[in-house]
């Protein structure tokens, strides 16, 4: 994905979702400025950490997040919130990571305590089924929306087609298990792609949410009992009055897609996770591994053209097939932009210009008209 600012006409998105225009006509009436917006880690002195392209008027907010001193082991990743003045919010939460132990039957032995850690890293259950991923998933949306009310989880389904994205990084890690001495232990590994919508009132507005979220688990059965490790990448939310949060997943998803580290701060991660792996046992290097193999998970998500199976899936996939990504005839990298455009145009500064008008030229339009603009085009 590039690390963009953007220039874009958004009028037949917002306006069919009730939530933009001005009342101001003209081709270039409805534009919108994306703006790239840096954010930091205040941990490591203020370190430029990640770009996300921000809406005119909206804000965003976090940056790099680091686990607790307790749970040393888990390895940094993002907390980012971008948030529109009529309430439409894309949290990108961060990258976790679990350990888990069930002691066998024959020891007597009860099982640890969920929210302690062990070596380092969280423990906690993994959830054995969707179903089973209510609880947590109304704790993440009352985390994410303080003073949310009537909290109602109405779906949590698989995405198949998403989790088939995650079979290589499956395929690998069995293949690496395979190679080592697993001392009499049965490895396993897995991984699942969810989907979770719910509704909430909040100050007595009503809002519709979704979660969508990876999971990878792996471990080893062994006589004394099944040592798990798991984590969950991406991380991510998508908020709108409700309503409206269909219509508004194609710009969300972009803003989504937008989220890069910096160079600067993705070395520093590499660093610190070779630090990791050069001082902890197995177990901290399969945790890290989790994270470090499933990083690429969710652009490879949001690249893909996926059939619906049901509403919650409809959804998820509606707002991933609403972007496509269009390359400049300069050849700079692709940039990932809400689809349905007849006309994307970029000044080659990092700025973007989208509309269905074929009047309007930005080329001579003195809005737009202090830098030269070209034509990109779509991907195939």
């Amino acid at each position: 994905m590039g690390r963009t600012v953007g220039l874009v006409t958004l009028g037949w998105l917002l306006g069919c979702a009730g939530l933009g225009g001005s009342g101001a006509s003209g081709p270039g009436a409805d534009a919108m400025v994306l703006h790239q917006q840096t954010l930091t880690d205040p941990g490591m002195g203020g370190m430029p950490s990640h770009t996300v392209l921000v809406p005119d008027g909206w804000t965003a907010s976090g940056g790099a997040w680091w686990a607790p001193p307790a749970a040393f082991n888990v390895v940094p990743s993002q907390d980012i919130r971008v948030e529109a003045p009529d309430g439409r919010k894309l949290p990108v939460g961060p990258a976790l990571s679990f350990t888990w132990f069930d002691p066998a039957p024959f020891l007597g032995m009860p099982p640890p305590k969920e929210g302690q850690a062990d070596n380092g890293t969280p423990m906690m259950r993994l959830p054995p089924s969707p179903d089973a991923w209510r609880p947590l998933v109304e704790k993440a949306v009352a985390d994410n929306e303080p003073g949310a009310q009537d909290i109602q989880v109405t779906d949590i389904v698989e995405v198949p087609e998403v989790t088939a994205l995650l079979t290589p990084t499956v395929e690998q890690i069995r293949q690496q298990q395979q190679s080592m001495n697993q001392f009499g232990a049965r490895p396993f590994v897995g991984a699942v792609a969810l989907g979770a919508s719910a509704t909430y009132t909040r100050e007595g507005k009503a809002w519709d949410t979704m979660l969508v979220f990876g999971v990878l688990w792996l471990g080893s059965d062994m006589q004394t009992g099944r040592q798990t490790w798991w984590g969950i990448e991406p991380n991510l939310g998508f908020r709108a009055p409700k309503g409206a949060l269909e219509l508004s997943m194609p710009l969300l998803v972009s803003l989504a897609t937008s989220v890069q580290p910096t160079p600067q701060w993705a070395q520093m991660k590499q660093e610190h996770i070779a630090k990791l792996q050069g001082i902890a046992m197995k177990g901290a290097r399969d945790r890290s591994a989790i994270l470090s193999q499933t990083a690429k998970i969710r652009d490879d998500a949001f690249e893909q053209r996926m059939a619906s199976m049901d509403a919650t899936q409809r959804r998820i996939v509606n707002g991933i097939r609403e972007v496509d990504d269009y390359v400049s005839p300069s050849g700079s990298s692709a940039v990932q932009l809400p689809s349905g455009y007849d006309n994307v145009y970029s000044n080659g500064q990092g700025d973007f210009l989208l509309t269905n008008s074929a009047l309007f030229d930005p080329n001579v339009d003195r809005a737009f008209n202090d830098t030269s603009w070209e034509t990109m085009q779509r991907q195939p």
